[in-house]
């Protein structure tokens, strides 16, 4: 599920002089569209190099809330259904929504999509891309193209039951007409009915964020996951991400 990578601390102003585009769409676009699992699977929030078996489905479901010194709570519902591809890929279809923040509501429509180039085993270190477009809305106004990225993304294992990923990436804002760099470095644990997630992310034009969550699977089928997120920033702002899969 494309990740939950707030940037509650941004402000972007409309181009017709509407006053301030609040952050809440902000975190919409970068959230979903740039590094995030397209689609990585909660509680990481970086993106993995590998991609589901052809044919294998999921739903993943999300409730957020994001808070900051100074500005109202912010309050989100992300649902993400994706399936692997016959080419070794991923490919879904997005809708969040947010509220709150002082701003109107913001709904992102996204289409996403990711490549296996090089599949990660126990020895080698896998890579691929991921890359997908969004449109969104704020009420009042009409549909817009909201962003475009592009994300090389690699994955290694780096012990027994322990897996890193590293992930590079562009995205472009339709909305402000600007290209921001964004990165992630993320561990994970595999095996068990309960795991771990570690990411340390950001952009060339903010703080980093650390996000740290966890994981049960009470069968093959189904995931409950918790994570919690901070920006190293003035206004401590936070996000808590409750979330859910279901594989079929």
């Amino acid at each position: 599920m494309p990740s939950q990578r707030p940037q509650y601390h941004r402000r972007r102003h409309t181009h017709g002089g509407s006053g301030v585009l609040r952050a809440g769409l902000a975190s919409l676009a970068l959230t979903l569209a740039a590094i995030g699992p397209v689609h990585a699977e909660l509680p990481l929030v970086s993106e993995t190099a590998d991609s589901p078996a052809s044919g294998e489905c999921q739903v993943e479901m999300a409730l957020l809330r994001t808070t900051a010194l100074g500005q109202s709570r912010l309050h989100g519902q992300q649902a993400y259904a994706s399936c692997g591809t016959p080419w070794n890929g991923q490919l879904g279809l997005l809708i969040a929504r947010e509220h709150g923040g002082g701003g109107p509501r913001a709904t992102l429509l996204g289409l996403h999509g990711k490549s296996t180039l090089v599949a990660p085993d126990e020895t080698r270190t896998g890579w691929g891309i991921a890359y997908g477009i969004t449109s969104d809305h704020l009420s009042g106004e009409g549909w817009q193209h909201g962003s475009s990225h592009l994300t090389l993304v690699a994955t290694r294992r780096l012990g027994a039951a322990l897996i890193g990923h590293a992930n590079l990436g562009w995205q472009r804002a339709q909305r402000d007409h600007s290209s921001t760099t964004v990165w992630s470095l993320g561990m994970e644990t595999e095996g068990g009915t309960w795991g771990w997630a570690a990411d340390v992310y950001g952009d060339d034009e903010s703080r980093p964020w650390i996000s740290v969550g966890v994981v049960l699977w009470p069968n093959d089928r189904l995931a409950l996951s918790l994570n919690h997120s901070r920006q190293f920033d003035a206004q401590r702002a936070t996000q808590w991400t409750l979330g859910s899969r279901i594989k079929f």
